[in-house]
């Protein structure tokens, strides 16, 4: 009876773990998304329409003899990325809409810089005005409007917030963001248990006399209360202390932000 003949035994060295392929797949996998992804963050759309051209039906990755082209990897619509990023860069607003929003937000500060020029607060600082990229920033200090320790707005302060609100009906393009501040003092009373609570209802109570006896829009309107945790000033001197406690009103042309992607804030 002929003996069975053994089969041949296989070099150990030619034989490789299973996980070496998954790992390798991975690798290819990941090296290509993040192609794409550099490709897309240069805003070079040229470029980006070269590298995706020099992939397009082309085998980036093999797996047991196989090929996988671009559009099994990530999708029959990988090639339509160029056409959206294109809709989100022109929904940028170009340099001359740029130029004339902020010229318009200069014309804006100047307007406010001549009505407040005179008018000082009980705290003895003065309303600022500061021009940024997208807004108007006005500075109240806590004396203009407010009476110490209170949230009820002076009679006095509506003239000042009339003026801000004209501002606003005649820029719909602008959305209004007020902001309480307070210095580091502990507020400690039955309708004020923090400078947060005292920040908070001072922003809203300007907020509410806009759109309640202003009718601005509420939709273009919102108000928040930092409380001590934003100053611009030192709380170790009165002077300080007075400058810190604040009512900043933030007039914002969105126009001029970013577009963002749907989801993210």
């Amino acid at each position: 009876m002929a003996k069975k003949q053994k089969a041949p035994e296989a070099d150990a060295s030619k034989v490789l773990p299973g996980w070496i392929a998954t790992w390798s797949d991975l690798a290819m996998l990941m090296f290509a998304f993040f192609v794409m992804l550099f490709s897309m963050s240069t805003l070079d759309m040229e470029r980006f329409q070269q590298v995706a051209a020099s992939f397009s039906g082309r085998e980036i990755i093999t797996m047991g003899g196989g090929g996988i082209g671009l559009d099994d990897l990530i999708g029959s619509g990988i090639m339509d990325l160029p056409s959206i990023a294109e809709g989100v860069f022109d929904s940028r607003p170009s340099f001359e809409e740029r130029h004339y929003a902020l010229e318009n937000l200069h014309d804006i500060a100047s307007d406010f810089r001549t009505y407040f020029a005179e008018y000082h607060g009980l705290d003895g600082g003065e309303i600022d005005v500061i021009v940024g990229e997208e807004s108007v920033r006005i500075i109240f200090p806590g004396g203009v409007l407010f009476d110490p320790g209170r949230a009820d707005l002076r009679p006095d302060a509506f003239e000042m917030l009339d003026i801000v609100a004209n501002a606003i009906f005649i820029h719909p393009e602008l959305f209004v963001e007020v902001e309480g501040h307070a210095d580091n003092v502990p507020m400690r009373s039955a309708r004020f248990p923090s400078n947060w609570h005292l920040s908070s209802e001072r922003a809203v109570s300007v907020l509410y006399y806009f759109v309640s006896q202003r009718s601005v829009d509420p939709t273009r309107i919102s108000a928040r209360g930092f409380g001590e945790y934003h100053p611009i000033a030192t709380n170790d001197t009165p002077e300080g202390r007075a400058r810190n406690r604040r009512v900043e009103i933030n007039l914002v042309n969105r126009d001029m932000r970013a577009p963002q992607f749907e989801g993210i804030d």
